[in-house]
């Protein structure tokens, strides 16, 4: 499994950028960068949002899940949106047949 840190350093070096220049532009230092790509530190919101301005998904970078997990999340989730529009569409028949009854 790639980790945190090995995710930003890919990041970094794909974006052309070196440690010192991450660390300037997120007001830290070198050896910040460096233990945090080493998995020694997590990544604080400074050096957070200065990868973001550059373009990386926060969310996907904080996210481990594996294959397995993600889709199992995402059938979870489309559970959860069946349930809740089987719920709209009741209430909906229900409002329709107000109407109906109204008119």
């Amino acid at each position: 499994m790639v980790t945190i840190g090995q995710k930003i350093k890919t990041f970094r070096t794909l974006k052309g950028l070196s440690q010192k220049q991450l660390a300037e532009k997120s007001n830290s230092h070198k050896t910040t960068i460096s233990r945090i790509e080493n998995d020694q530190l997590p990544p604080n919101a400074q050096v957070l949002a200065t990868l973001s301005s550059y373009g990386m998904n926060i969310d996907e970078l904080l996210t481990e899940e594996d294959g397995a997990k993600k889709e199992q999340s995402i059938y979870l989730r489309v559970s959860e949106l069946e349930i809740k529009l089987l719920g709209i569409e009741s209430k909906l028949a229900q409002l329709i047949k107000l109407i109906e009854k109204k008119l």
